[in-house]
């Protein structure tokens, strides 16, 4: 009986294993070449739990060496954007407008430019608007479009990375490997010390 194995399978158990060891220049790298993304994770729910509660930072660390489509890293960045604004933390949110690769890429999108523009407009007028708390309040209640929360958008982020990503158990490299080798040396073809 032969078990035929796809090649993607072995490079995306070889991206777990570098990702684990942190090896991150080397994940990029093999991701970039083979044009296969590591869409795995230790824990799927925590990760969609991160997001609807908006632990951004953790998001981020995560988000970063997976395959997520443009679209919805479009939807995650600006909702971080939008939470800076709401907490007046407006130079963290122009910071994450002009050096996010997401945010960039959505700037020369032609089909999303304009919301990188709209972006764009929020920051001039929070700033403009500094001293005005009014201004600032309208500004926030904005933010979102019609029938839209925080809440609901982060829900719908996360539902929007949900689809992508996978849950795997740690060390898969790792125990194929064991396992081969106890195999090899259960059959006789492998002698321990060897």
């Amino acid at each position: 009986m032969n078990i035929e194995v796809d090649s993607q399978d072995v490079i995306k158990i070889i991206l777990q294993f570098l990702k684990e060891n942190n090896l991150h220049q080397t994940l990029q790298t093999l991701q970039q070449e083979s044009n296969i993304s590591l869409n795995v994770v230790d824990n799927l729910n925590e990760l969609l739990s991160d997001i609807v509660h908006g632990r951004w930072p953790k998001v981020l660390q995560i988000v970063s060496s997976l395959g997520i489509p443009s679209e919805t890293l479009f939807d995650l960045f600006e909702q971080i954007f939008f939470e800076f604004v709401e907490m007046n933390e407006i130079d963290s949110a122009r910071c994450l407008l002009l050096n996010s690769a997401p945010l960039q890429s959505m700037k020369h999108d032609e089909t999303h430019n304009i919301r990188f523009h709209r972006l764009e407009q929020i920051v001039l007028h929070c700033n403009d608007d500094a001293d005005d708390h009014a201004a600032k309040q309208s500004i926030i209640q904005q933010l979102y479009e019609s029938g839209e929360t925080r809440q609901s958008k982060r829900k719908r982020i996360a539902d929007a990375i949900e689809k992508h990503v996978f849950e795997a158990a740690p060390s898969r490299l790792l125990s194929l490997l064991n396992n081969a080798l106890k195999y090899q040396q259960i059959a006789g073809h492998f002698v321990k010390g060897e």
